[in-house]
């Protein structure tokens, strides 16, 4: 199986690219390829990132009535998401309730929001984290009611910049991973805070919370497309075709377009827009087909991609990068903070045990990037 893709869509395989389209399309399209993907792969033996369509694949070959000696495993496979998919659906509903409790209005993020929201069916799509948004004003007693409840800091962070930070991970006695974002810098509600903006109300059970709209769900797979790199995230496409099948009515892609150019997800927009066009022949207007395919990513966004490609670049342009990545990381507001913190999030990225190794360690990546320079 090839474990990187140097064809034309970029994200895929092409073992994964006949998975997208039995899980995915219809009839005989939908058909045709299970058979020969089938005929190509050991299912016993997946990469992870084929192995969570599974879901989506069963569910599809049953509705085309197809029978076959692997629709046993693969319902197995339906039915064990299905079931722990429903113990977390179950533990994020205690969190909104104690959320609510508090006077605390929340957005669910991610994983739980295409689940619940937008794949409507527990058993299609796996939560690997939860995924919380509240408002700025909020984050304080959010930190004390998850602290309250047991919930443990994933890392240790000195206080002054966990009052600062824009999103925290928790994990709890289970080993579950809750993110806790308090300000996520392209999102349309940051700059009224307004939840309504950018926003879908949805219901979990008894609880009224809210989702990304298509539009800004759309962009928030193209944001994770930035930052994933060593597994093809083939889950992304399958969440963007879910998205538009469901909700093209919804979707404004004008505004998609102009946020991604705006905040440099350009290439992962791009990559996107082509499987889902070329690939499963989604119904994407031809018009934002041309806009996309005319779109330049700005030299930052090539360094930064670069830079989560693991890609050597010159000693000023990985600073440059590292210090835009910290920027997005704290509140957008008090330049002193930014300034000062700067160095304790490169103790943090780096793993240093304190402050003062910071410099020596900036020392000794730029004298170790010249030395490369040197003798490549």
């Amino acid at each position: 199986m090839n474990s990187k893709n140097e064809r034309k869509f970029e994200w895929v395989t092409s073992e994964q690219e006949l998975l997208l389209r039995a899980a995915l399309k219809q009839g005989k399209d939908a058909t045709d390829a299970w058979q020969q993907w089938k005929t190509t792969v050991d299912i016993e033996d997946l990469d992870p990132e084929s192995y969570r369509l599974l879901p989506l694949l069963y569910r599809n070959l049953s509705v085309h009535g197809v029978e076959d000696s692997e629709m046993v495993r693969l319902k197995g496979v339906y039915r064990r998401r299905w079931y722990e998919n429903q113990l977390l659906v179950s533990k994020l509903t205690a969190l909104l309730h104690s959320f609510q409790d508090a006077g605390i209005e929340t957005i669910i993020l991610k994983d739980v929001a295409l689940l619940l929201h937008y794949y409507q069916d527990d058993g299609l799509r796996a939560i690997d984290t939860l995924d919380i948004c509240v408002r700025w004003a909020d984050g304080d007693a959010a930190l004390a009611l998850l602290n309250k409840l047991g919930w443990k800091l994933k890392e240790k962070v000195p206080d002054k910049i966990l009052s600062k930070l824009s999103v925290i991970s928790f994990v709890d006695d289970s080993g579950k991973i809750l993110n806790l974002y308090r300000h996520i810098y392209w999102y349309p509600w940051q700059e009224n805070t307004n939840f309504g903006a950018g926003t879908s109300a949805t219901q979990i059970k008894d609880l009224s919370t809210y989702v990304l709209n298509p539009t800004y769900q759309l962009l928030q797979l193209c944001h994770q497309g930035t930052i994933w790199n060593l597994v093809p995230p083939i889950r992304l496409v399958a969440d963007g075709m879910t998205i538009i099948n469901s909700f093209a009515d919804s979707i404004d892609w004008d505004v998609l377009v102009a946020d991604a150019e705006k905040y440099r997800f350009i290439l992962a927009l791009k990559k996107m827009i082509a499987i889902l066009s070329e690939l499963l022949l989604v119904p994407i207007p031809h018009e934002i087909i041309e806009k996309v395919g005319d779109l330049k990513p700005s030299a930052f966004e090539l360094m930064e991609y670069q830079v989560s490609a693991g890609e050597p670049l010159p000693v000023i342009k990985t600073f440059i990068i590292r210090y835009s990545q910290y920027l997005k990381s704290v509140q957008s507001s008090g330049l002193k903070f930014k300034i000062m913190g700067f160095p304790r999030y490169l103790q943090d990225v780096w793993g240093l045990d304190n402050l003062w190794s910071v410099p020596l360690q900036v020392t000794l990546k730029g004298m170790k990037r010249i030395r490369n320079d040197i003798f490549k």
